[in-house]
């Protein structure tokens, strides 16, 4: 089974995808982390961070994802933030048809509208470690003491999620990232969720979505 997550950022897709990752055991890619990993073990590892919005080009990330997806040849996959832009999702189709061809793909869209997503993410913590994000619905003591779960490093608010960033990468997920809905409905292989509901209502329809196309 390989699971593709896409939605705009303050979508909840990532919090999705780690339910799935926890509940069925399947290997998580998340080509955030696989960069923020390699930029701590590269020379030079900034140029690795995207700025402003703007995405990396498609050749580094599709490195990063066939490597990723080479060490775990015989897992299933979940793909949260890849890919992003159609020349991604074409280069994903190929190398599944060569290598995966027996495992069955399906595309949940996590849709928000740009108002909501804009509520979310400027007000959510982030692990300045390990990418972990928490939103202020949730009230927990690791959001009461900034205090990440994972790792335990703190959690903070992103310099980049301030209203004028977030919209700005709004609209590049509107441009690169949108067309990709038409791009696997046309594959027939798209189910969309209303991203705003809770966590939970939102995880049963993913469930009901992966049990009823398994």
């Amino acid at each position: 089974m390989i699971i593709i997550l896409i939605g705009p950022q303050g979508s909840g897709k990532g919090t999705q995808g780690q339910l799935l990752k926890r509940n069925h055991h399947i290997h998580y890619i998340s080509t955030g982390s696989l960069l923020r990993k390699m930029a701590k073990h590269t020379k030079n590892g900034d140029k690795l961070k995207a700025t402003d919005g703007k995405l990396l080009p498609d050749s580094v990330i599709n490195g990063l994802v066939e490597e990723e997806m080479q060490k775990h040849h015989t897992a299933n996959f979940i793909f949260d933030g890849y890919p992003r832009t159609t020349e991604q999702a074409e280069f994903l189709s190929d190398y599944i048809n060569d290598h995966f061809k027996e495992k069955k793909s399906m595309v949940i869209y996590f849709e928000l509208d740009d108002n909501e997503a804009i509520r979310r993410i400027s007000k959510r913590l982030t692990c300045v470690s390990c990418g972990f994000v928490t939103y202020p619905s949730r009230i927990s003591l690791y959001q009461i003491f900034k205090i990440c779960p994972n790792c335990h490093h703190k959690l903070a608010i992103r310099a980049d999620d301030n209203e004028v960033a977030v919209k700005e990468r709004l609209r590049i997920f509107r441009k690169d990232t949108f067309p990709l809905i038409n791009y696997y409905s046309d594959k027939h292989i798209l189910f969309t969720v209303d991203a705003r509901k809770n966590i939970g209502a939102i995880n049963e329809e993913v469930e009901r979505i992966l049990n009823e196309n398994r």
